[in-house]
């Protein structure tokens, strides 16, 4: 990559390559402020754009200096997680700015000139580090533009049974390990036979919203089988996201990990066929 030094001369072609793209980022931010004063049915018309997302990249825009100030000022190192859960144009204008820092680094300058035009002391210490989980539905794959500036780092996938246990333990389950392996074994069997599809999530996103969930329903009720509970926990909040020839996969199961021993067999068996009739529209 060819390395383009500034000359001193206001009239320098980067100089000028800079203001140009000063002025578009300008232009951007206007656009977008003009696009979130707009009504929510005015909205309709820009397709997938939301005003969720209009303001985050007016955040990006307008805060992202003083972030980026504070830490080449500060030699701070910041760690950005869960990086690719961001739109891919907010991720486009941090690339643009994580470069900028970069390149001045490289070029061993002192100061650097931001997107947005202003001059910023650089503290050559200053660190960036980002999380990803890439395997994630809904999950941005990030530009070749921002990789290229970013050295990838392996990290181990953590042992969810013991997650599931502790978890269990400090919502005051008593069976916690052996609900922590039926539901380890659970979550290990829907990921190997359910089918594949964009939405589903069975990592330890979901797995944290059902077992706090579940520390509720036991608060909720603490003479009633625990059994019971986290098997309610996992059928409420799992069923409606799977396609319908999961669900009687699903269903089966939960009946082969939670039997009739632990819970009232009947009254599961009565309800799941309810949910199987439902779901098939019988």
């Amino acid at each position: 990559m060819r390395r383009v030094v500034a000359s001193s001369a206001s009239t320098s072609p980067l100089l000028d390559v800079m203001n140009t793209v000063n002025k578009k980022n300008q232009q951007r931010l206007n656009d977008l402020i003009g696009i979130n004063l707009q009504t929510d049915q005015q909205l309709v018309v820009h397709g997938r754009w939301t005003r969720c997302k209009v303001e985050t990249m007016i955040l990006v825009d307008v805060h992202a200096r003083d972030v980026f100030d504070v830490m080449v000022k500060k030699k701070v190192w910041g760690c950005f997680d869960e990086f690719n859960r961001i739109d891919l144009e907010v991720i486009s204008v941090v690339a643009q700015q994580v470069g900028v820092v970069f390149e001045s680094i490289k070029a061993d300058k002192k100061q650097l000139q931001f997107t947005d035009g202003q001059i910023i002391n650089l503290n050559k210490e200053v660190g960036y580090f980002i999380t990803m989980n890439p395997d994630y539905a809904g999950r941005q794959e990030l530009p070749e533009n921002l990789k290229s500036l970013f050295r990838g780092v392996t990290m181990m996938v953590p042992d969810r049974q013991i997650i599931m246990k502790v978890k269990l333990t400090g919502a005051g389950y008593r069976e916690n390990a052996i609900l922590g392996k039926k539901l380890n074994v659970l979550y290990k069997l829907c990921e190997e036979q359910l089918s594949k599809q964009p939405h589903y999530d069975l990592g330890l996103c979901n797995i944290l919203a059902v077992l706090l969930t579940a520390g509720g329903s036991k608060r909720d009720d603490l003479t009633a089988s625990e059994h019971m509970l986290l098997m309610r926990t996992l059928r409420d909040m799992n069923l409606s996201k799977f396609v319908a020839e999961d669900v009687p996969l699903f269903l089966s199961l939960i009946e082969d990990l939670f039997p009739s021993d632990g819970v009232d067999g009947a009254v599961v068996k009565c309800h799941l066929d309810r949910e199987h009739e439902h779901r098939h529209g019988r």
